[in-house]
């Protein structure tokens, strides 16, 4: 029969049980194991808790219980002793409540009907029990141990051996005033004075040499700067190897120990070195101590000295006020005082001092022998201080290059002129300016010159101004203008003539001179809205339809032009999707030899079918793709769609037609375009010589250089490129021979004034273009061919290729081949005829 191996004492066991002959099993089943035991058994809170009061070496306890749970008795358990041996013994308990029973505490459980676990987990807890015994007596002698450093009055500090702080006591909190969050981790050196620092770094250097303690007395200083005497100990601690690992110092404050004149004499040379002015006074108001600092702030010359005169004699007046009325009373209650004051000269004082910011500690001490209350007052002249908060203010509220209130400090301005305007019952106005082609100039000429540009501007504005207008920069090339007590529209177009007439003379710069125009966008308060979100949203939506009508332009903000916004908006939704449900899709249009009527190539043009729309039009939606970037994807879409047909024409039959696609602005500047061109053939297999890419005068003109480098590297590639819509830029002619191009396409408005006014120009124009192009070896289309008389004037000046509704218009994928293969066959048919 199996004995108890683990204690010679009986166990001392409580049950908790509702059923004595469960308990009576589990006694039985024990002493037949030869369990010498001590046990009782409870069957609701009230006994155990009463139960609880002597000590136990195990609970047992069942799960399920009338009136409350195997949880809250351990958990009352676990209140009385937190140690003691604690295990389920149920019959019902399940596997969720067994794991969180054992997360709550317990040691273990047993099944009612697997009694044979009993006295193993039995004898296994008695032994685990003793170890957690053991282990929580260590653990309380070192919480004494603790206890003891914390409680201590010395400062204890102790440090890795690079001096670097890991631990301090309260008493060191107490007496330094330095707290223990921003003591640990900081190197020693930092929380010591100028006195001791260097000294403790050799005491440290020769603890950890010798490994001896070092004691000696310093001199140092709390964090507010007052002095105190110490008696320090650094003392070495060594690791299980026996090498140092870290330094122990234990301070003792031994002022009391260093009679009253040495103590005030160093006191007295600590304070004279330091550059802030100290000055003491006694309860009576007497100035017992001003160090050469504390007699410059009272204006004394050395001549004469402060000591021993009344504060109402020397004092400030606004000091001698604030002493009287705030400075003594909170000493009196909470023993120190801070703030910052301005301290001005006196007004029959013949002084060159300025008025300047000084920050004031007041603290009230006693002095050791008599008890008498000390006040010493410490002041710092803050002058940079304040200096660096005010540039600091105003960088976090001013745009750093033009000097202008920023966003969020425009808003903040914003506000008060509306709360001003709201309070006299006037009006203001918010103008929403932005600088039309910004982007470009930053482009062609650099971003210096783009910043020099919009100091101009800030200089401009300024000059044209009221100095009660406020000018800010909101973004990148936006400004805004708010200018109250506007009463009438007159006022507003007084401002805008005035800000147009500054902005209409030419800018210079680097060598360069251009003409800058803005789009300006009105909000009125009132009218336009009472808050200052709404009157900037709607300034804003004013000056998106200033842009929209041109450059130079100004607009007035109306519900109108909102609604309109409203739609831009629900558009540019519709067009998001358009592009994830494949809406979008190609139309072709024929490109005519004139001489026989036969293809020699078609136009890829961008529709949108929307199932709500219906067909949008081009100019709706391409503006919108350009200004969200969306044509970046849309547009390398269109070329590999475009690529893919040819492939359809050259099953067909008909590999001599080329494709045309069009390229945005915004695609040509990419400098990564023809990188994406190239992918795009290899991924196709479209031959490159038979991809055309058209692009307009001005994505020519507004950076030639970069242009003509992507043109070159387009032509080295294989690609053919067209200048479209030429003839807008009339002056561009002479450009042409610059840049690698192989078609120059005539815009339509030339041709459709052929066949309307022969005294227009138009036809000159057009045989002047045509006669330049076949110079330089360029094809030549002519784009929106409607008429005979406009076909055969095109064809007299010499112009081989048209395109435009005479013919065709743009046609679907599934109608395109079959207008290419009907009109293929019809001419060969003319061909045979005519042979």
């Amino acid at each position: 029969m199996a004995t108890n191996d683990v204690l010679n004492q009986p166990l001392r066991l409580l049950v908790v049980e509702d059923n004595e002959d469960d308990y009576l099993l589990l006694q039985d089943h024990l002493q037949a194991c030869g369990v010498n035991m001590q046990s009782q058994c409870v069957d609701n809170e009230t006994d155990l808790l009463k139960a609880l009061e002597q000590p136990w070496d195990m609970v047992i306890s069942d799960y399920s219980l009338p009136g409350t749970n195997g949880e809250r008795i351990l958990q009352l358990v676990r209140s009385k002793d937190p140690i003691v041996s604690f295990i389920f013994f149920s019959g019902t308990i399940s596997e969720a409540a067994i794991i969180a029973a054992i997360k709550s505490g317990a040691q273990d459980y047993i099944m009612k009907n697997d009694l044979a676990r009993l006295l193993p987990t039995l004898q296994r807890e008695q032994r685990e029990y003793v170890l957690r015994k053991e282990a929580f007596r260590q653990q309380e002698r070192l919480n004494k141990l603790s206890m003891a450093i914390t409680q201590t009055a010395d400062g204890i500090v102790i440090t890795d051996r690079e001096g670097i702080i890991e631990y301090v006591n309260p008493a060191f909190e107490r007496m330094t005033g330095h707290s223990a969050e921003d003591s640990i981790g900081q190197p020693t050196e930092q929380l010591y004075s100028s006195i001791d620092g260097p000294q403790y770094q050799a005491d440290r250097n020769q603890v950890l040499h010798t490994g001896q303690a070092i004691t000696r007395d310093i001199i140092s200083l709390r964090k507010d700067h007052s002095p105190f005497h110490a008696e320090k100990c650094i003392s070495p601690i060594r690791g299980q190897q026996g090498d140092i690992t870290h330094l122990v110092s234990s301070i003792r404050d031994v002022t009391s120990r260093v009679t009253a004149e040495r103590d005030r004499q160093r006191l007295a040379n600590v304070l004279e070195s330091t550059p802030d002015s100290v000055i003491m006074v006694d309860q009576q108001g007497t100035i017992v101590f001003a160090n050469k600092a504390g007699q410059s702030l009272l204006r004394f010359d050395g001549a004469t000295h402060p000591v021993g005169q009344s504060i109402a004699a020397v004092f400030p007046e606004e000091l001698r006020v604030l002493y009287q009325g705030t400075i003594l009373p909170a000493l009196q209650t909470g023993g120190t005082w801070r703030d910052e004051l301005w301290l001005h000269p006196e007004p029959d004082l013949e002084t060159s001092i300025q008025t300047k910011p000084v920050s004031l500690v007041a603290m009230l001490e006693r002095e050791p022998d008599s008890g008498e209350q000390i006040i010493a007052l410490i002041g710092r002249d803050i002058t940079e201080k304040k200096q660096f908060e005010s540039e600091l203010l105003f960088h976090s509220t001013h745009d750093t290059l033009t000097q202008l209130p920023n966003r969020p400090y425009a808003r903040e301005l914003l506000q008060n002129a509306v709360d001003m305007a709201e309070r006299q019952t006037s009006k203001l106005a918010v103008l929403s300016m932005d600088l039309d082609n910004f982007k470009v100039i930053n482009h062609s000429l650099g971003h210096s010159a783009g910043d020099k540009l919009l100091k101009e501007i800030k200089r401009r504005l300024s000059s044209c101004l009221r100095n009660t207008d406020i000018i800010a920069r909101l973004g990148s090339d936006e400004f805004a203008v708010i200018s109250s007590d506007v009463q009438k529209a007159e006022h507003v177009s007084a401002i805008l003539s005035k800000i147009e007439s500054v902005l209409k003379l030419p800018v210079r710069i680097d060598d360069t001179e251009f003409f800058v125009t803005a789009s300006t966008g009105i909000a009125i308060y009132p009218q336009d809205g009472n808050t200052v979100d709404e009157l900037l949203r709607k300034a804003n939506i004013a000056m998106k339809t200033a842009q929209s009508r041109g450059q130079g332009q100004y607009q007035f903000y109306s519900a109108e032009i909102d609604a309109k916004g409203r739609e831009y908006l629900e558009l540019e939704a519709d067009l998001r999707y358009a592009i994830i449900n494949d809406e979008l899709c190609l139309h072709y249009q024929p490109q005519i030899d004139v001489t026989d009527g036969h293809p020699v190539g078609v136009e890829a043009l961008l529709r949108w079918n929307s199932p709500k729309r219906g067909l949008v039009s081009p100019a709706e939606f391409i503006p919108i793709l350009e200004s969200t970037g969306l044509i970046n994807r849309v547009g390398e879409w269109v070329i590999a769609q475009a690529c893919r047909q040819y492939h359809q024409f050259a099953e067909a039959g008909h590999t001599e037609l080329r494709v045309s696609v069009n390229v945005s602005a915004v695609q040509f500047r990419d400098q990564e375009f023809h990188k994406k061109v190239e992918s795009i053939l290899i991924a196709t297999g479209m031959p490159p010589e038979k991809l055309e890419l058209e692009i307009t005068e001005n994505m020519l003109m507004q950076d030639p250089e970069g242009a003509s480098r992507t043109l070159l590297t387009l032509a080295n590639m294989g690609v053919r490129t067209a200048i479209d819509d030429f003839g807008t830029g009339y002056s561009s002619l002479s450009y042409l021979n610059t840049f690698p191009l192989t078609t120059l396409k005539i815009d339509q408005s030339f041709v459709r004034e052929l066949d309307i006014d022969a005294g227009s120009g138009a036809r000159d124009i057009v045989e002047a273009s045509v006669a330049l192009a076949h110079k330089l070896g360029m094809e030549v289309v002519a784009e929106g061919v409607e008429t005979a008389t406009q076909l055969k004037i095109i064809a007299d000046t010499g112009c081989q290729l048209v395109q435009g509704y005479f013919f065709s218009k743009p046609l679907p994928e599934e109608t395109i081949i079959s207008y290419i293969r009907s009109t293929t066959s019809e001419t060969k048919v003319s061909r045979n005829q005519a042979g």
